[in-house]
C-alpha cells in the first residue's frame, strides 16, 4: 500500500462532528438576531447577543464555502455597522474585529483607521479591562496581518508580524504581552493563524521577503501539542489558573496542525477531532463552547467546519487566505 493511500484510509477512520448537522446549525435563521447580526451563541437559558465579529466570521465562512448569497447578507450588515467607524461590542471598538471586515468591504477609511491604531499599539477604545487579552495590543492582533495583506497593506502587515513575534514569542509560545508569563491559547492560535495566512499570501503573490516565519510556526505548533491534554482538549490559559477547555482553541489547533504537518500531528489532530465531536449537541448540531457549557457558539462552529475540512484534506496556499 502506498503512503498516500495509507494516509487517506487512516483519515477516513477519524471521529468527526456531524458536519451536515453543523452546517444546518450555521445556516439556520435562529443564528440571526433581529438586526441581522449573527448571535454570539445559542442557548435558551443563556441567550447570546448580536455580535459584529461573528457576523464577519460568517461572511468569510460562506465565501469559503461558496455560498455568495449568505455571504452578501452578512457583508451588508457588516458594512452598515462600519458606518460608525468600527466594529465592536459592549461599548468598545475593537481593532481585531474591524480588521476582520476589511477584505469584505471596500472601505479605505477603515483600512487607515486599523493601520493607525496598530501603529499606535491600540487594541480597542475605550479600554475597560486593561489586563484582558482582547484589550491588550498583543499577539492576537497578528491575525490582522493576513487581512491587511489582502487589502494592499502587505509591507505594514509584515512589520506588524515581525514586531509581535519579536516582542511576544518566547519558548515556543506567544505571551499575552512582552514579558508576561501568561499565554492565552486562543490568542496564541490567532497569532499562528496570522503567520500561516500571511506566509500563504506571500507565496501566492511571489513575494520575496527577508524573514521566514517557518521556525515560529513549527515551534508554536509543537508547543500546542505538548500542552494538549490526554482527552484531546486544550486549556484556555498557561501561566495562570485555567478556567475551562474551550472548543474554539481545539478547532484552531486542528487547523494549525493540519497545515504545518498533518502527518507529524496525526494523533493530536485525531484526538482533538474526537473531543470536538463529543461536544456537539445531537439535537441541534451546534458545538458547545467548553465541556461544561450549554452555549453553542457561532465562531466555534465556523472554526470547526474549516478544521474538519482541512483535517481531511490539507488546504492549498490559496485557500489559506480564506482562513476564518
Amino acid at each position: 500500500m502506498n503512503e498516500a493511500l495509507a494516509i487517506s484510509l487512516h483519515v477516513s477512520q477519524r471521529v468527526l462532528p456531524d458536519l451536515d448537522a453543523l452546517w444546518g446549525w450555521v445556516r439556520s435563521p435562529e443564528r440571526i438576531a433581529r438586526d441581522g447580526r449573527v448571535l454570539s451563541w445559542s442557548n435558551p437559558a443563556h441567550p447570546g447577543y448580536p455580535y459584529d465579529e461573528a457576523t464577519a466570521v460568517f461572511a468569510h465562512l460562506f465565501q469559503w464555502q461558496g455560498d455568495p448569497g449568505r455571504s452578501r447578507d452578512c457583508i451588508a450588515v457588516v458594512r452598515e455597522r462600519l458606518e460608525s467607524g468600527w466594529l465592536g461590542r459592549a461599548g468598545s471598538s475593537y481593532v481585531f474585529d474591524t480588521a476582520l471586515a476589511l477584505p469584505l468591504v471596500d472601505d479605505a477609511g477603515a483600512v487607515q483607521r486599523v493601520v493607525g491604531a496598530l501603529r499606535d499599539g491600540r487594541a480597542c477604545q475605550p479600554v475597560t479591562r486593561p489586563d484582558h487579552w482582547s484589550q491588550i495590543a498583543g499577539p492576537h492582533l497578528l491575525k490582522c496581518a493576513l487581512w491587511l495583506a489582502r487589502v494592499g497593506q502587505a509591507p505594514f502587515a509584515r512589520q506588524l508580524a515581525d514586531r509581535l513575534v519579536d516582542t511576544c514569542f518566547e519558548d515556543g509560545r506567544f505571551r499575552i504581552r512582552s514579558g508576561s508569563p501568561v499565554t492565552y491559547l486562543h490568542s496564541h492560535c490567532y497569532a499562528l493563524e496570522g503567520l500561516l495566512g500571511l506566509s500563504a499570501w506571500q507565496r501566492c503573490h511571489n513575494q520575496l521577503v527577508p524573514r521566514s516565519y517557518g521556525p515560529v510556526l513549527d515551534a508554536g505548533a509543537q508547543w500546542l501539542a505538548r500542552v494538549q491534554l490526554e482527552d484531546g482538549s486544550l486549556p484556555d490559559y498557561i501561566g495562570q489558573q485555567s478556567r475551562c477547555r474551550p472548543s474554539d482553541v481545539l478547532a484552531q489547533a486542528i487547523r494549525i496542525w493540519s497545515v504545518v504537518d498533518p502527518i507529524a500531528y496525526d494523533r493530536p489532530i485525531a484526538v482533538a477531532l474526537q473531543r470536538l465531536a463529543a461536544r456537539q449537541n445531537p439535537a441541534t448540531g451546534g458545538i458547545a463552547y467548553h465541556e461544561a457549557s450549554d452555549d453553542e457558539c457561532s465562531w466555534v462552529a465556523a472554526f470547526a467546519l474549516q478544521a474538519c475540512s482541512w483535517a481531511v484534506e490539507a488546504p492549498k496556499p490559496g485557500e489559506l487566505q480564506c482562513l476564518v
